[in-house]
């Protein structure tokens, strides 16, 4: 479900800019015009149900859905009507950031916030939280003059890991503490290599494989302060003297434009981030002015669900050769949308659509990946020694393949540690080192140990 919702407003909040201008500055009088005899002809439907229809007719729900009808005919699931209420709702979902402890609630007519929903394994389920539970403090700031989500964010940019709930349960005032994990919020967490790849192996990992030289960042969404996060990432990575960065952009559903733009503006060189192409002809586009790369290697991990403006990072570092892309073809959600007060609510319209640095369109169609993820590879007696396909093999299931010497090893220590015997076939070697990679496809993280790999290399 919160995939869902997360999946839902990322790819809402794709926005080239919140512009509020006035339909009269968009509209020439030629285009009113020219749509004239539609809206009296619509007029007239509306006076004749008016007069002939049984029961009395609501004209406001009428606009409604007929504007929502009107959207809909055009076939983009980005362009849409938004009601007063449902703008509200939208623009909220921009700006509340990810604060979700795995419990829904509603404010009843007292203004009162009252628990709706606490779902299971969540950090609401472990406090002891419980459906209608009346939440009066969080950290001992009453909610009574004070918004929920303002007091959570305040929370959250404090960086802390307790978290006090007080409610009213019963009539009876509890405690309900939280122990947060604040990295499960962040939208950009950095690791040190040696974190993720000790659990990524199916033997034991001897820290001389590991490259102290590599970082791993991880952005899962693009939001109001991302590029914040993201910088300080970057410069914890250039502290600890990481010439490699693993950028992880799975998952990742996008967001906000500009936030995308300045994460691009510290990695990718001068030149085109994006560009975006108007009805009429104009191009807007964005640029980097950096003349210096902060890492010797970047490899970027993306899959289906890297979408929105997380694909204008990805497009820019490929078409800048900034980094290489690993795993599969991303969303291709390539257009933006400006906002529109309309009838107090708003009419969210796609307006343009994304080019990437070397000219190529982003909208229905991805990006592809430099090297593409076999989900399940494996290997047969024509990978002899020499081939990459073996190298990269025996490299995922934890061995040193820096040189032909090294893979040779490799193979006696599989010959005499797994099949206690130097006079094995070569087909035996094969069957087990594939076995050890069906493991590794089924419960090791495939991309990263691909991305790893691709980072290895000289």
């Amino acid at each position: 479900m919160r995939k869902i919702f997360n999946f839902i407003i990322a790819l809402l909040s794709f926005i080239l800019s919140i512009n509020f201008t006035l339909f009269a500055s968009e509209i020439d009088n030629k285009k009113i015009e020219k749509y004239k005899n539609i809206s009296d002809n619509f007029a007239l439907a509306i006076s004749l149900l008016d007069k002939m229809y049984i029961n009395d007719i609501d004209e406001n729900k009428i606009l409604e859905k007929s504007l929502k009808g009107l959207i809909s005919s055009l076939c983009d699931e980005y362009t849409e009507y938004f009601t007063q209420e449902e703008y509200d709702e939208y623009l909220k979902g921009l700006n509340n950031g990810n604060y979700d402890l795995g419990y829904t609630h509603y404010v009843d007519e007292c203004g009162n916030y009252i628990v709706d929903e606490v779902l299971d394994q969540t950090y609401a389920k472990q406090s002891g939280m419980k459906k209608g539970d009346r939440i009066l403090f969080i950290n001992n700031v009453s909610l009574q003059d004070n918004n929920i989500n303002n007091v959570l964010r305040d929370f959250f940019v404090k960086k802390t890991n307790n978290l006090e709930f007080r409610v009213l349960r019963n009539n009876i005032e509890l405690q309900l503490n939280f122990n947060i994990d604040i990295d499960d919020f962040k939208s950009v967490v950095y690791k040190d290599i040696s974190e993720i790849l000790k659990d990524n192996f199916i033997d034991d990992l001897d820290d001389i494989y590991i490259d102290k030289s590599v970082g791993y960042i991880k952005i899962s969404t693009i939001i109001e302060g991302t590029y914040n996060q993201f910088e300080e990432a970057l410069n914890t990575a250039i502290t600890n003297n990481k010439s490699k960065i693993i950028l992880d952009l799975r998952g990742n559903l996008g967001g906000i434009l500009t936030e995308a733009v300045k994460i691009c503006e510290k990695i990718v060189p001068e030149g085109d981030i994006i560009s975006f192409k108007y009805k009429n002809g104009h191009i807007e586009t964005y640029r980097s002015e950096l003349k210096e790369l902060p890492f010797e290697k970047i490899v970027v991990l993306t899959d289906l669900f890297t979408a929105s403006s997380a694909e204008i990072i990805t497009s820019a570092i490929k078409d800048s050769n900034a980094g290489v892309i690993v795993g599969t073809k991303t969303y291709g959600k390539g257009t933006s949308q400006h906002l529109f007060p309309f009838l107090g609510g708003a009419l969210k319209i796609t307006t343009s659509e994304a080019i990437s640095r070397n000219g190529n369109k982003i909208n229905k169609i991805g990006v592809t990946p430099d090297i593409l993820v076999e989900q399940f590879f494996n290997l047969s007696e024509d990978d002899v020694i020499g081939s990459e396909k073996l190298q990269k093999a025996l490299f995922f299931i934890g061995y040193e393949v820096d040189n032909e010497y090294k893979i040779k090893k490799a193979l006696d220590d599989i010959k005499l540690d797994k099949l206690s015997s130097l006079n094995s076939s070569y087909r035996d070697i094969i069957e087990l080192i594939n076995v050890k990679l069906y493991k590794v496809n089924l419960y090791k993280d495939y991309y990263l140990l691909n991305g790893y790999y691709e980072l290895m290399k000289p």
